[in-house]
């Protein structure tokens, strides 16, 4: 027999023997690995991938295979149900989906303390997809394309270790600029059914740079700050913000240097976000959870003075710790008299008071509208 022709039968022979597919070109054989492909509707299990979900398996590699499997696929990943731990950030720079079973909050009942109208106080807190983050100083998912337009829906991430040396739950951040400032970030993309539990004082469940075009429905935070939105367009000259943001809901009750909401714009150049039927507490809960309740210096909602053209309907703002609301000063400013600003030192929208701390009423808006003209 030829020598060409055995050296194909050996190595297609040994493909079969560890699951490789052969393929002939000219005289060279090439093996490649077979990987799961995304099915005609565009998903990709992550149990094919060797995801446990059983809380205890370390299941950082095959998420992270996973997940570069759906990106290479432009797919959408579904988790299982169960708890994924992992023990480094998941990370995303490219479009996809990624889709769990459910997000359900535990929050007990009233038999074991008033407080589980505001928290999860039944262990473990979060059920259905749940990504735990087990290792200290770490986020649980970041994404770091530029201009990327990655959705993300019904799981949760919680942190093993909660309120202590914790990351930020989600994190969009662009690439750095050669210029200054960050690129692109989020863009077009929708976030709808998300929960995070235990991230410290000083960190946030949901972290956005230079976000635009976005959408973000009944996103839940439990421990340190709720929202950060951020433009960071130093190099660029770009103005981000455009978002919308329903019904997310925040109990900020760990010290440290986190808000409620932040809007962070040292340019002013972030604009156009609405917030409709915003909910955030700064709350004292150290009965129920033992920890160091937050400080006046935490504010429920804080912007930047640059921030412009930002409306808020029907807030529902609340602190027993003494935080306060603290609003942009550039034009555009809407907030829906129909809410709730429980600390009146800044605006109280109950009563359309000013207070001698604020010089204008936060209640306005710069749009102004042309009359049709007459028939």
């Amino acid at each position: 027999m030829p020598a060409t022709r055995r050296h194909f039968l050996t190595t297609a022979m040994a493909s079969v023997a560890t699951g490789a597919a052969a393929f002939v070109v000219g005289r060279e054989t090439v093996t490649a690995q077979k990987r799961p492909t995304a099915a005609p509707d565009g998903t990709l299990a992550a149990a094919a991938f060797g995801v446990a979900a059983d809380g205890s398996t370390d299941d950082t590699d095959a998420l992270r295979a996973a997940v570069d499997a759906a990106q290479a696929q432009s797919a959408t990943l579904r988790l299982p149900l169960g708890t994924m731990r992992i023990t480094g950030s998941l990370e995303i720079e490219r479009p996809m989906t990624l889709a769990g079973a459910a997000a359900y909050v535990l929050w007990g009942s009233q038999n074991d303390g008033f407080d589980t109208i505001d928290l999860p106080l039944a262990p473990p807190y979060l059920a259905g997809s749940v990504i735990l983050v087990d290792a200290e100083d770490v986020d649980g998912l970041r994404l770091t394309g530029a201009g990327l337009h990655a959705n993300l829906r019904d799981f949760g991430i919680r942190f093993a270790r909660p309120f202590s040396r914790t990351g930020h739950g989600v994190v969009a951040e662009p690439p750095q600029l050669s210029s200054g400032g960050r690129d692109n970030g989020l863009q077009g993309a929708t976030w709808e059914r998300l929960a995070v539990h235990g991230h410290d004082g000083d960190h946030y469940a949901y972290r956005l740079v230079n976000p635009i075009y976005a959408s973000f429905r009944d996103l839940r935070g439990f421990g340190g700050g709720l929202l950060s939105v951020e433009d960071d367009s130093s190099g660029s000259d770009g103005h981000y913000g455009n978002c919308v943001f329903a019904h997310i809901y925040g109990q900020l009750h760990v010290a440290g240097s986190a808000h409620g909401i932040q809007l962070i714009d040292p340019q002013g150049r972030l604009n156009l976000l609405c917030f409709v039927r915003p909910q955030v507490s700064t709350t004292d809960k150290s009965k129920a959870l033992h920890t160091t309740p937050p400080h006046r210096s935490q504010h429920i909602f804080h912007a930047d003075p640059g921030v412009r053209s930002v409306s808020i309907l029907a807030p529902d703002f609340e602190s027993n710790v003494g935080g306060t609301c603290q609003l942009g000063e550039g034009p555009g400013w809407f907030v829906d008299v129909g809410g709730r600003i429980s600390d009146p030192r800044i605006w109280d929208v109950m009563t359309g008071s000013v207070t001698a701390e604020q010089a204008s009423a936060r209640l306005r808006s710069d749009m102004t509208f042309t009359p049709p003209p007459a028939p």
